[in-house]
Formats: structure tokens, C-alpha cells, sequence
């Protein structure tokens, strides 16, 4: 269970599934490449998940409070798989990773 700070009311986190959150970052403009999405642990996936839901319900004129976005989320934007090989790109600095 989880408290929101806003309320102070317990709920049920929700589970993402890596395929799911891939979908969730895209619609916030923060698109992660599968690939990184499925070894993020189950709390980083919660902790993008919320963030990119909030966002996204935020940006619908919702009275939802957003927090920070998550460094690992920010840090995982940087880089984009390449389908064919597979491998890892730092977008920023234009080279292979891995």
C-alpha cells in the first residue's frame, strides 16, 4: 500500500508492465527504450509509472500534483536502441554504449 501526500489515502500501487510503460512515457514525451524499461527494478518502473500518469493527467487540466521526474527516467531518455542490432545509442553524445 501507498499514501498519497496530497490526501493521506492508502491505495493499491499500481504494477506496470514494461511494454505498458514504454506506452505511458511516449504519451509525456519521454520516450525509453524497451529495452532499458526492462531492467529498471519494480520500484523505479512504480516511480516512472506514477510520474509519467500524473504527467499525463496533468497536462488534461487535472488537479493532479506531479512530482520531479525521475533521474532514472531522465538519464534513459538519452539513449534509443537500435532495432537491427540491438545495441544501445547515447543519443546526446552520438555513440554506442554497449
Amino acid at each position: 500500500m501507498k499514501t498519497d501526500p496530497l490526501t493521506g489515502r492508502r491505495y493499491m500501487a499500481n504494477r506496470y508492465s514494461a511494454e505498458a510503460l514504454e506506452a505511458l512515457l511516449g504519451l509525456v514525451d519521454s520516450p525509453v527504450p524497451l529495452d532499458i524499461i526492462r531492467v529498471w527494478d519494480a520500484q523505479q518502473k512504480q516511480d516512472a509509472g506514477d510520474w509519467a500518469m500524473r504527467t499525463h493527467l496533468r497536462a488534461s487540466d487535472n488537479n493532479v500534483r506531479v512530482p520531479t521526474k525521475p533521474a532514472h527516467v531522465a538519464e534513459a531518455v538519452r539513449y534509443e536502441v537500435v532495432p537491427a542490432t540491438g545495441t544501445v545509442m547515447d543519443i546526446a553524445a552520438g555513440r554506442r554504449t554497449k
